[in-house]
């Protein structure tokens, strides 16, 4: 009888999920099945587990539950007993234990990954490297390890290529999610956890219609965009792989074996290209990129959008792995340990590269998409997620009673404040009478602090910097992309600093002056420009505070009377500020006291200041008086009071209590604005909306509306306002208006154009007429399901005449076509899915005359374009749409390949089509990806709603035509329904008070320097009080709409019809479980849950009944714990009676 084979195994303690022990084990059970006996000896080398499992039958289990079950014997410690046939080391700390065992014939060194890369360079990497000489023979998992064992160590290395269970591990043919999945493996280094942080970020960037899943471990990736599914058993693996189209598998140290799990499963992978893949990763199945997120991005990105290359990879690797399944690898291993038995030469001595491809480089396009969404992010501020959220607002309404406040504390509250106000006004008499004795008598000096003593501004001094950094941010946009505003103001305060010290150096004050505290922030921002250019823009930016301090300012009327009281045989005025004397002489309104004024004293000429006192000494020896001689007012108590007092100057303190407490109030509401608390002007711009006049004729109605329009204009205004802005800092000149809505934006932007207070070239304004039914035909370049499904991935379910209506072409036209294959019309289905749709579209003659027509619908779109002005040669264009995917923009851009597309929009919802590098969208109001699902909730529940409120006559473009041979035209469908009853009647005079109030909010706006971006979390929970808070007036209009939704449904919905309600349903709904689901029913199909609710039950019956009913369940509820120990204590009582019998 042959002896049995004997072999033993040293490894490290197992790890749950761990590919490498499971490879042990696929190889451990592969001896055992042809009658080997193994012995596993298991070690927790580091001491990471807490309490390891040290007994034969733990560890066993231990293995079975982390990895698979196997029949070795276990045993804990690497402490081997008895004699082996072989004897494997797999990590360099057991390797010399195997080397200096004296009781194996053979001893093998199986290796997975090149270690010595697995630390840091010092005593363990040598020690790694040294497991490689002490003359074990190599068994490496692929090709490339051995041959670096072979060439850099001269140690004999045996390569198994990857194998994956071919059984476990398969392409399904199923229809793939645009997907991608990556393994996270937080706690391995080698699989680049950091970089597949940054790869996702960059991919959820720039193109978030991409589905992204990791895997492979317990910790969640701290990236937003991507589902963690955890660790995955083998089926879930192989589900996911087959839900993807494309797998990302970072390898640093050695191919892991899980890329070629995925390409037996059909699914692409990419990898870096690193000398480590080079060796084992096919061209044929995947696509290696430098290491570099943007470069991997755009090796995902290229199999995502190109269905071919796709395809090509996806079939290559499944050829590849038809012949490396787990079963043939594990039977390899069984003939290389034969040959190692028999000395027979190593064959496998010459390996090749088996990726013969360049690598995949970053796309300078992904680079500058990724740039700008990241940019456009961090210019606004992100509050929507400090919002709490209400809970359901489909069932009843909150009511809320507001606690009458107690008369005890009220009489309190009212005895504090009447003794503050008595202190108050005691001081100010005080203050008033020190005044009048110090104006009484003659000086022969007299000078007078400027800021807040002659003069007041109308808004805190810093917002006058602060406006300064903005007009710098959207001129030198491209120097200072990386800068927001407040850094541009932090940058300005700084170099004021500097140039202050710098003068204090040279012996003056700490003081600068203006133009030249512009041109070093010029320097800093541009670098490397000339001379004359940094003078030029200083100037100018100099000039532009220079007219928004002249807007701002007017007279404390209080202190220029006082001026005018001082007896004096010279008046001047003596201000610490960063202007000249003849900057002064031209922005003070000091028209009642300018004849008295002999001159302006500046600490930006003379560098001296009041708060050294060394402006005051200058005075002295300037007019040659003693400081007995001199008078002084002001309001800073250092400076202009008891600095001049200390020296022997009469001074006096200057305060206006009126003046005071508006000085007070805006140094507050600039305090929370720097500290981004709320919208510290909220109440002053409601207060300015509501001042503004209703026009004489209007109805009631109309004037609710009207007033409506005020309320709500902030929304709009804004909105445009951020338009500009992106024009300026992108240097375009014209922003496209997308119809319908654009026309009511147009008309917002062309009534700022008039106020704009912006010192730069006015941005222009142009229509485009356009709709996704007349750009989403043009923009089909081939007549296959990959194009097509733009419209299936928002459509799943289309029957074929919806599907050719959705292209503007009349199904007619096609009725023998699809007669011929025998198919209804009107069914809907998923058309890519089913054979006889695959049939039609695979007609020869059906796609040459549908591309025909396309094509067609494609010239005259470009054609009409070029009418406006765009063409390939332009090389960027700005538009806007209200929302909510941005396709008409995805379609314009697709043909237009060669041009940067710009879209802002109103509200941007999460787009299902994938994103074109030429594409860049953000919103200005809600915001999938900057901001909570709160407010994404949002608009998914009121954009028709917006819409409606947004649109204008004229109809819906479907198409385009010529109107001559030079000219080509709209062609509108229109809806006299829509125009007549819902814009004329209602809708126009909403837009009339938005239009009223751009006035006053572009006033206001420059007043206060308000970037568009600060005021977005005040217009956010505007929008949300808009939608989830409805005025009847608005339900009512909304609920008798009637709207087209030809692209894709092609059909129109009369809303009337879909929100029909009987008023006892209402009240029956809370007892009557079907009255219930008909309500919901309903509810869902309106289309804006809170304003159906509103038009439906305006006097809160359901409400009420609902508030009633679920109190009574929630008492109910509440009681039966007791009934129910009851109803136990009961049958406990009756089963001992029966008992004792």
């Amino acid at each position: 009888m042959e002896k049995t084979k004997k072999a033993a195994w040293l490894i490290d303690y197992p790890i749950k999920g761990s590919g490498g022990h499971k490879t042990f084990f696929y190889y451990i059970n592969h001896l055992i099945e042809i009658g080997y006996e193994v012995d596993v000896y298991v070690y927790d080398f580091l001491g990471v587990n807490a309490s390891p499992a040290t007994d034969p039958s733990s560890l066993a289990a231990v293995v079975a539950d982390y990895l698979i079950p196997s029949r070795a014997n276990f045993y804990y410690g690497w402490k081997p007993k008895g004699v082996y046939d072989f004897m494997f080391a797999t990590w360099f700390p057991n390797a010399p234990v195997v080397a200096d065992y004296p009781y194996a014939k053979h001893k093998i060194f199986f290796e997975q990954e090149y270690e010595p890369f697995f630390t840091m360079m010092g005593d363990q990497t040598i020690k790694a490297q040294n497991a490689y000489h002490l003359g074990l023979t190599g068994i490496t998992m692929g090709g490339w390890l051995a041959k670096e064992l072979t060439a850099k160590h001269n140690m004999e290395a045996y390569p198994l290529y990857l194998g994956a269970d071919l059984d476990s591990y398969y392409d399904k043919g199923r229809f793939r999610d645009n997907a991608v999945c990556f393994i996270y493996q937080s706690n391995k280094p080698r699989r680049c956890p950091q970089l597949t942080i940054e790869t996702i970020d960059v991919l959820h960037a720039v193109d978030p219609s991409i589905r992204i899943y990791t895997f492979g471990g317990e910790d969640v990736p701290p990236v937003a965009g991507a589902t963690h599914q955890g660790l995955l058993r083998i089926k879930d693996l192989n589900k996911l792989y087959n839900q993807c189209k494309v797998g990302v598998a970072y390898s640093t140290t050695n191919p892991s074996r899980i890329p070629f799990e995925m390409m037996a499963a059909g699914l692409p992978v990419v990898e870096l290209y690193a000398d480590n893949n080079l060796y084992d990763i096919p061209t044929k199945a995947a696509l290696l990129a430098k290491p570099d997120p943007f470069a991997a991005a755009t090796a995902i990105l290229k199999l995502l959008k190109d269905e071919k290359l796709w395809a090509e990879k996806s079939r290559g690797g499944l050829e590849f792995m038809r012949t490396k399944s787990l079963d043939k690898s594990v039977k390899d291993f069984a003939k290389i340990l034969s040959d190692i038995t028999i000395s027979k030469q190593n064959p496998n001595t010459k390996i090749e590269k088996l990726y013969l491809d360049k690598q995949i480089d970053a796309d300078p396009r992904l680079v500058k998409k990724y740039n700008y969404v990241k940019a456009t992010h961090s210019d606004f501020l992100k509050t929507g997620d400090k919002l709490s959220f209400n809970g359901s607002l489909t069932r009843f309404a909150k009511y809320q009673v507001k606690r009458a406040v107690s008369p005890v504390r009220s009489f309190k509250s009212f005895v504090l404040n009447l003794i503050q106000s008595t202190v108050s006004v005691s001081k100010n008499l005080i203050s008033r009478v020190k005044l009048e004795l110090f104006i009484l008598g003659n000086t022969k000096l007299f000078s007078s602090d400027i800021f807040d003593t002659l003069v007041r501004r109308e808004v805190h001094p810093d917002e006058i910097k602060l406006r300064s950094s903005w007009m710098m941010k959207l001129k030198f946009n491209n120097y200072a992309k990386r800068l927001s505003v407040l850094e541009l103001f932090e940058l300005r305060r700084s170099v004021e600093s500097k140039i202050g010290a710098e003068n204090v150096a040279q012996g003056k004050d700490h003081e600068y002056e203006l133009e030249q505290v512009f041109e070093q922030v010029l320097r800093i921002i541009t670098p490397d420009r000339s001379k004359l250019f940094y003078q030029d823009n200083a100037r100018q930016l100099a000039e532009w505070e220079m007219q928004h301090e002249m807007k701002v300012l007017y007279p404390d009327r209080f202190g220029q009377s006082v001026f005018k009281r001082i007896k004096a045989e010279t008046k001047i005025l003596l201000s610490d500020f960063y202007m000249t004397k003849e900057a002064l002489n031209k922005i003070l309104p000091l028209k009642d006291i300018r004849s008295e004024i002999k001159q302006i004293v500046s600490s930006a000429d003379t560098r001296l200041n009041k708060i050294s006192g060394r402006a005051y000494d200058h005075l002295h020896r300037r007019f040659k008086v003693n400081p007995s001689e001199h008078k002084h007012l002001g309001d800073n108590k250092w400076s202009d009071f008891e600095k001049p007092a200390s020296i022997g100057i009469k001074s006096a303190l200057f305060i206006n209590p009126k003046e005071e407490e508006k000085r007070a109030a805006l140094n507050e509401a600039f305090s929370q604005r720097l500290n981004k608390e709320g919208f510290p002007y909220k109440e002053e711009m409601e207060s300015l909306l509501n001042e503004i006049k209703v026009p004489e004729g209007y109805s009631k109605e109309e004037s609710e509306l009207f007033k409506l329009g005020t309320k709500y204009s902030p929304i709009y205004f804004f909105y445009v306002l951020q338009l500009w802005e992106t024009a300026y800092k992108l240097g375009i000149e014209t922003i496209h208006y997308f119809t319908r809505e654009g026309i009511f934006f147009k008309k917002i932007h062309d009534q700022f154009a008039k106020q704009s207070f912006f010192p730069f070239k006015e941005i222009k304004s142009d229509l485009i007429e356009v709709s996704r039914m007349s750009t989403f035909a043009a923009s089909v370049g081939s007549v296959e399901f990959y194009e097509l499904k733009r419209i299936w991935n928002q459509y799943k379910y289309q029957s074929i005449n919806s599907f050719l209506v959705t292209l503007g072409i009349d199904p007619a036209l096609f009725a023998e076509d699809i007669q011929k294959f025998k198919i209804d019309p009107e069914k809907e289905v998923e058309i890519w899915k089913v054979a006889k749709y695959q049939d039609l579209f695979a007609d020869k003659n059906f796609v040459e005359k549908l591309q025909g027509m396309l094509n067609k619908k494609r010239e005259l779109l470009v054609g009409y374009l070029q009418q406006k002005g765009i063409s390939q040669q332009s090389k960027q264009v700005l538009v806007s749409d209200i929302g909510w995917r941005g396709t008409i923009q995805d379609n314009i851009a697709r043909i237009f390949n060669q041009v940067d597309f710009y879209g802002v929009y109103l509200g941007y919802i999460h787009p299902l089509n994938n994103q074109e590098f030429n594409t860049f969208k953000h919103a200005y109001g809600p915001y999938f990806v900057s901001d909570a699902p709160y407010f994404m909730q949002m608009l998914h529940g009121g954009a028709t709603f917006v819409e409606m409120l947004s649109t204008s006559p004229g109809g819906s473009t479907i198409g385009y035509e010529h109107a001559d041979k030079n000219k080509i035209v709209a062609i509108k469908e229109i809806s006299k329904v829509e125009d007549e009853y819902i814009h004329n009647k209602y809708v126009r005079f909403f837009q009339e008070g938005v239009i009223a109030s751009v006035a006053a909010l572009a006033n206001f706006t420059d007043k206060h320097a308000l970037q568009s971006s600060e005021v977005r979390p005040y217009v956010l929970r505007l929008m949300d009080d808009l939608i989830k808070k409805p005025n009847y007036l608005f339900s009512k209009i909304f609920f008798n709409l009637t709207y087209s939704e030809t692209f894709g449904v092609g059909e129109y919905f009369d809303m009337k019809k879909r929100s029909t309600l009987k008023k006892r349903n209402l009240v029956l709904a809370v007892i009557s479980k079907s009255r219930r689901e008909n309500i919901e029913e309903a509810v869902n199909k309106s289309q804006w849950k809170q304003g159906f609710w509103r038009y439906q039950d305006r006097l809160g019956i359901f409400s009420v009944a609902s508030k009633v009913y679920y109190d009574l369940q929630n008492a109910r509820n509440a009681l039966a714990p007791k009934r129910r120990i009851l109803q136990l204590l009961s049958k406990v009582g009756k089963l001992k009676k029966k008992i004792l019998g």
